[in-house]
């Protein structure tokens, strides 16, 4: 496994990262965190830190820090990765810049799992506004496992690779 240290968007270069933080008291550590003890989990202020993005827009604003950028079409083709199976994209209101930085590439994507709806973040997309970026680039919606709620998750397939 490789950590690399780096948020995905339309651009190269520096972004602000909004790292968010929630005041409550901490009596365990989240499961998805159980590698953390709780003191780390306390002292690196992790609780709802799920909620941290390169768009501003949660309200418990812990701290701002410079993050780098790159462009995903970008980072593929310096990582000669070949067809992608499933791209999972969650980044709390982020996902058009993502989306952006795809480029060309979306066309050796497959699935592409999304969240939507995250509109407390600027420039977030709606589900309708999701949908029809990736309908344009020829992807469809599979809805027996998407949410139709205003905030959720989609998954789309790539119609140039299956017709299902």
């Amino acid at each position: 496994m490789k950590l690399i240290e780096l948020a995905l968007s339309d651009k190269n270069g520096i972004a602000e990262f909004y790292q968010s933080y929630d005041n409550n008291e901490v009596y365990f550590v989240p499961e998805k965190y159980n590698w953390i003890d709780i003191e780390d989990y306390k002292n690196n202020k992790l609780n709802n830190s799920g909620s941290s993005s390169l768009k501003l827009g949660y309200k418990n604003n812990l701290n701002t820090i410079s993050v780098n950028t790159k462009r995903f079409d970008d980072w593929y083709g310096e990582n000669n990765i070949g067809q992608i199976d499933l791209v999972w994209i969650d980044v709390q209101g982020a996902e058009k810049e993502v989306l952006d930085g795809i480029g060309d590439v979306i066309n050796n994507m497959a699935l592409i799992w999304i969240e939507y709806g995250e509109t407390t973040y600027e420039g977030a997309l709606t589900r309708d506004e999701t949908i029809s970026y990736l309908l344009a680039r020829g992807f469809v919606v599979v809805d027996s496992v998407s949410s139709s709620a205003q905030v959720g998750d989609l998954m789309l397939y790539n119609s140039k690779m299956y017709s299902i």
